[in-house]
């Protein structure tokens, strides 16, 4: 694959007129009206720089224009007829440019600073129109020469994604306009007396904390392996899905939608998870997996199981969830897992895809759970082994575009004799390490492995309390029937079974 890659760059690439002689898509009077308005306003060119540079202009004398203006206005100096004439001269572009008489004709054009932005927005959108065709012929030339269609496609996102990426709107809002919004999103949540203001995690002490997951936010949820990395997220999803009613999409990029289903059975019905996959169940088992399998697929909860998926091709699909399903609620296992842009190192690689991620929460308006795995560092350091946000593995930046950070630890992972234990093996610590808009802290919850269940400590401790009193009722009786953990009562199980784990 390396050899056919290498000479698949290497061979030399013929000329393709995809355009059948067609002229590219510009507008040289939007072009004019987007200098005219930098000329004769002096807020005109601070309105039209967060949309274009002078690439994206058609004709080479805007192009020179513009530039000369840009470097006018890095410099702190005014822009005027006179002053973009006399920077041009400095770099020789002035006869280039079209001289004065071209100047003074853009101060004559019919244009307006108030609509400077608008007219800005129509060159930007031709230019991407431009950069679109330019890559889309590429794409042709090398398809010929390509041994494989992924590999293509692996080596034209970059560009795609940068063209979509390159349309930014004004970043500022006036402080009126903003207060306003934000008092009515205060009396908003303040008439909701105390419910969550975000999508609920299903245990309660988290969502003390949280006040459930927020639209547009990014929270990265890590841990060591065999933590529960997994298994916290699907009851999440779960509990958001069944408790809440919303739409959930979970990409696992680790394990199959089976596998996935599985534990997802497993702990929705309480049957231990290692009878599911060794096929060692009794009527009880099947009757709770029939209730379990029944509620799950009233659920509007989707799994896509593709293996190596590169931001592109999630953003794509997450925006098809969201058209067809309109999904709350988008999970990502895991994220080192994400097929990684190219990049000079795998730091920077890291850092694309969590940016990539915070930008699709933010696009869709919905929050974004994205698994990630810790270093080694956590378990060589001697001491407490509580994962600290350096702990995060490959890149900082992963810290930084969060705005939740939680990690999952669980202490019977580093004591071999905990399984003797159950108060030590039972107990699994959420620790909010970053919350940019809330407080952080801990959380204990209780965690079942035979169920790859979670846990609120009080469920548990009710569930307990409930077969210790069905226990003292039927002391010195025959009777085979007993509360399990969902506090349901069942069939009591094969004495001669084995132990999960």
């Amino acid at each position: 694959m390396a050899d056919s890659k290498k000479e698949f760059s290497n061979k030399k690439k013929k000329p393709v007129d995809l355009l059948g002689g067609r002229v590219p898509p510009h507008n040289l009077e939007m072009e004019r009206a987007v200098l005219c308005s930098s000329l004769v306003s002096p807020s005109g060119f601070a309105r039209v720089v967060d949309f274009v540079d002078d690439s994206s202009f058609y004709d080479n004398r805007h192009k020179l224009i513009f530039a000369a203006m840009a470097r006018l206005f890095s410099r702190g100096a005014g822009i005027d007829l006179l002053t973009v004439n006399d920077e041009l001269a400095a770099t020789d572009d002035s006869e280039a440019a079209g001289g004065v008489p071209y100047l003074a004709g853009l101060t004559n054009e019919v244009a307006t600073a108030a609509h400077a932005e608008q007219y800005a927005k129509t060159v930007r959108e031709k230019y991407g129109l431009r950069r679109l065709i330019a890559t889309a012929t590429s794409m042709a030339v090398d398809a010929y020469e390509a041994p494989e269609a992924i590999e293509l496609l692996d080596q034209f996102m970059p560009s795609l994604f940068e063209i979509y990426s390159n349309r930014s709107e004004s970043g500022y809002v006036s402080v009126g306009d903003s207060v306003t919004e934000a008092m009515e999103y205060l009396d908003n949540h303040h008439k909701l007396e105390g419910e969550l203001t975000g999508i609920g995690t299903g245990f309660d002490e988290l969502d003390e904390y949280t006040s459930g997951f927020q639209a547009g936010d990014l929270v990265i949820i890590a841990a060591r392996p065999s933590m529960g990395k997994t298994a916290f997220s699907l009851d999440l999803a779960r509990n958001a899905a069944q408790m809440y009613n919303k739409g959930i999409a979970f990409f696992s990029l680790e394990m199959s939608s089976m596998a996935i289903s599985m534990r997802i059975l497993a702990s929705e019905a309480r049957v231990d998870l290692h009878r599911l996959r060794s096929g060692r169940l009794q009527d009880h088992h099947w009757a709770k997996l029939a209730r379990a399998s029944s509620t799950l697929s009233e659920s509007n909860f989707f799994i896509d199981d593709t293996g190596n998926l590169g931001l592109m091709e999630l953003r794509a699909r997450a925006r098809q969830l969201k058209q067809q399903h309109n999904i709350d609620m988008l999970f990502i296992d895991y994220l080192q897992l994400m097929k990684p842009p190219k990049a000079e190192s795998r730091v920077q690689e890291v850092a694309q895809i969590s940016r990539g991620l915070k930008g699709l929460a933010r696009e869709l308006e919905i929050p974004v759970i994205a698994l990630s795995q810790l270093s080694r560092a956590v378990e060589q350091r001697g001491g407490d082994k509580r994962p600290v946000l350096s702990d995060l593995r490959d890149s900082g930046s992963i810290e930084q575009d969060a705005d939740v950070v939680m990690f999952i630890y669980r202490e019977a992972q580093y004591q071999k004799d905990a399984e003797d234990d159950v108060e030590i093996s039972n107990i699994a610590e959420i620790l909010i390490r970053k919350q940019r808009n809330g407080p952080t802290g801990k959380v204990e919850l209780t965690f079942i492995p035979e169920h790859a269940k979670f846990e609120n400590k009080s469920d548990r401790a009710a569930i307990e309390a409930a077969r210790s009193f069905a226990g003292a009722s039927n002391a010195g009786s025959s009777s085979s029937a007993h509360i399990d953990s969902s506090g349901m009562v069942d069939i009591e199980d094969d004495p001669d079974d084995d132990a999960p784990f």
